[in-house]
């Protein structure tokens, strides 16, 4: 399955032509968008019950309330034109005001500046003088289809999707070898055009991911330690452990016998082994 993830389908479609595809993706992502209001994944059964019950109650109420926005209330028409007419008693008023916003614009600030005609279809070249780009049109008499593109190479690629539906609509009729005919053209033309990619390395993938590869000399290093925890404070110098340590009376040390200002433990001669000393009550004969 993550061999093929390029042919994933996105989880938004703009700007993207995805064909039969859309609608029902499209119908998953708005429950998906609407339910995660309501649920997360720590829940129990019965949160995701109650919390489902909420949403249903939210939605009903919406939709209530837009009915009898509807019912009740009438847009204002600002334009003579009978498609305005003819969307205020199609769409709801949400969706009324912005296919009426569309339709003011396109008379204010739209114009056509080229047409043409193939058999059946029409095509018009439109220009928008607000975003400063040219949309193609393209009108289908035979089967009222209407194309609205800025891109030509859009526009070619939802006719070469026209006319594969139109083969397939044909095929379908025939037997079914020829099914099989139309199965094995397509895979050889797959193979043809479809590049053979090699498997990268987890670096590439890497590299391609951040937009640039690693250099050959590496300048940025990581800073060096640095003491940040408690108060700073200055380094005493040897002259002032001296002065210190002359302060301090001197000791004995059990080890080299001598005054000094270390003991036992840190001695820096070698740690003499003297012999036990004999208890006085054993020098003198034992007298029964």
């Amino acid at each position: 399955m993550f061999d093929i993830k390029e042919y994933w389908i996105a989880a938004y479609f703009r700007d993207m032509s995805m064909g039969i595809i859309m609608s029902t993706t499209q119908r998953s992502e708005s429950e998906n968008s609407f339910f995660k209001k309501f649920e997360n994944h720590y829940g129990t059964l019965v949160d995701f019950w109650l919390r489902y019950e909420s949403a249903m109650d939210q939605q009903r109420h919406t939709h209530k309330r837009l009915e009898m926005e509807s019912n009740n209330s009438v847009p204002k028409i600002i334009t003579p034109l009978s498609l305005e007419s003819h969307a205020l008693t199609v769409y709801t008023h949400e969706v009324f005001y912005e296919i009426q916003e569309e339709i003011k614009s396109s008379m204010c600030g739209c114009g056509i500046v080229g047409y043409s005609r193939r058999a059946s279809l029409k095509m018009t070249a439109i220009e928008d003088s607000k975003r400063k780009k040219t949309f193609a049109v393209q009108y289908d008499a035979l089967t009222s289809d209407v194309l609205c593109t800025s891109d030509e190479s859009q526009l070619e690629m939802s006719k070469v999707w026209s006319k594969f539906y139109n083969v397939i609509s044909v095929v379908a009729k025939k037997e079914a070898d020829v099914l099989w005919d139309l199965q094995r053209v397509l895979r050889e033309f797959k193979d043809k055009v479809e590049p053979t990619n090699e498997k990268m390395s987890k670096r590439q993938e890497m590299e391609m991911l951040i937009g640039c590869s690693t250099p050959e000399e590496v300048r940025i290093l990581p800073p060096r330690h640095s003491k940040n925890k408690g108060s700073g404070k200055r380094i005493v110098t040897s002259k002032n452990k001296a002065i210190e340590k002359a302060k301090k009376p001197k000791r004995r040390c059990g080890n080299c016998k001598r005054m000094a200002y270390h003991d036992s433990r840190n001695c820096p001669e070698p740690f003499a082994k003297h012999p036990p000393e004999e208890d006085e009550s054993s020098d003198g004969e034992h007298v029964d």
